[in-house]
């Protein structure tokens, strides 16, 4: 199978990267950019699941990680591991431009909490770095 990718940019205040994929045969799969972007740096306390504090906001956003239909605002969390223990959480939405301000309160509130119940019934707990 060959792919080829594709480079573009946004144009508005937040100018992300995204690659559109294209398989040969018809076939197009296109990452999606969002137009807002929130970042933390964040500590995991052991044995806390790194997915936890994306899941957080989902349940901020959305009422909760399993939810039916599409997200009244659209987000995707991204988690990466720095130096030292600690993680960069990185949470890019979409809102109206009167909502912007309510959504990122709403994000606020549930990374600074710092703990979220999974599933699985264990407590993820994490601190965000100022």
């Amino acid at each position: 199978m060959k792919l080829i990718l594709k480079r573009c940019q946004r144009t508005d205040d937040y100018q992300p990267d995204c690659i559109s994929i294209q398989r040969l045969g018809g076939l197009k799969v296109t990452q999606r950019t969002f137009s807002n972007r929130c970042e933390y740096r964040i500590l995991l306390e052991p044995g806390s699941d790194k997915r936890a504090p994306g899941g957080a906001v989902t349940v901020a956003l959305c009422g909760h990680w399993d939810h039916d239909g599409p997200c009244r605002w659209p987000h995707h969390s991204t988690i990466t591991s720095d130096l030292g223990g600690h993680h960069r959480l990185i949470i890019e939405f979409d809102a109206q431009e009167d909502e912007k301000d309510m959504v990122r309160a709403k994000i606020d509130t549930a990374v600074i909490h710092g703990q979220l119940t999974g599933p699985d019934g264990v407590v993820s707990t994490w601190l965000v770095e100022r």
